[in-house]
């Protein structure tokens, strides 16, 4: 089992959007049960898993996400799209296919890949992964194009924490936001990877370890690398978080300068 996290410390009680605030226009209106029935039918044949993945993705159509309406998770996605906007009009790039600003959200953005030890995959978001790379004709309309696309994909696989964490990013302020800044601090109460992978190496070399000695090594060795992938991963939510940081305190402060 993976080392456990600690609670998001970027959460505020004052900061969470209170839900039955945003007026509800419209309600989903789910495929007819006949629909499903087909769908579940064709996937039934692929396996188990691909049913699951089917029952998650007809609860996030049918709800818009982790406990969010139709409506919240739209305010959402142009909350994004408008951030993404703004660090691009802020960042005083080309503003064209080769634009710098652009270029480095798309990386942020592009990295959100599913990993494997056999093989990689595309970016989890399949409108991202359809973004042509910078400097490609049209990289820039496509980039603001997909920004609201990768917030829902967000949503659609965030947990009910990461729901209210998006959900406060809406009105965070720069201080706030301080705590996505790249190479911030890591979100984790267990020993860091170096801690952790230092003494598994020493052991592990030895001329003639003994058995102890091995499997002290071995455990720490494991212990390590899930250590690693905790503190440099990124989720969505992070890099979404990460993005409003250059939109609303990097880029701002370098205008201030300006």
């Amino acid at each position: 089992m993976p080392p456990s996290r600690k609670p998001s410390p970027r959460l505020r009680g004052s900061h969470v959007i209170r839900r039955h605030h945003v007026p509800v226009l419209a309600a989903v209106r789910p495929s007819p049960l006949a629909e499903w029935s087909r769908l579940g039918a064709e996937l039934a044949a692929r396996g188990p898993y691909r049913i699951a993945i089917a029952m998650h993705a007809a609860r996030a159509a049918a709800t818009g996400g982790s406990g969010l309406t139709f409506h919240e998770e739209e305010q959402i996605a142009a909350w994004f799209a408008g951030i993404v906007d703004e660090a691009i009009q802020r960042g005083g790039g080309s503003r064209d296919d080769h634009d710098e600003t652009a270029t480095a959200i798309w990386h942020v953005l592009i990295g959100d890949w599913h990993r494997d030890p056999r093989r990689a995959y595309p970016a989890r978001c399949p409108n991202v992964a359809a973004v042509p790379c910078p400097g490609a004709p049209a990289f820039l309309a496509a980039l603001r194009a997909v920004a609201a696309g990768y917030a829902h994909t967000a949503i659609a696989g965030a947990s009910a924490e990461e729901i209210d964490e998006l959900c406060a990013l809406l009105i965070m302020g720069e201080d706030d936001l301080e705590a996505y800044r790249p190479c911030g601090l890591v979100d984790t109460e267990d020993a860091p990877a170096s801690e952790l992978l230092g003494p598994a190496l020493a052991i592990l070399t030895l001329r003639r370890p003994t058995n102890a000695e091995l499997c002290s090594g071995f455990a720490g060795w494991a212990q390590g690398f899930a250590q690693v992938a905790i503190e440099h991963s990124l989720s969505p939510v992070d890099r979404i978080g990460a993005i409003a940081w250059l939109a609303r305190v990097a880029l701002r402060a370098e205008e201030r300068a300006a």
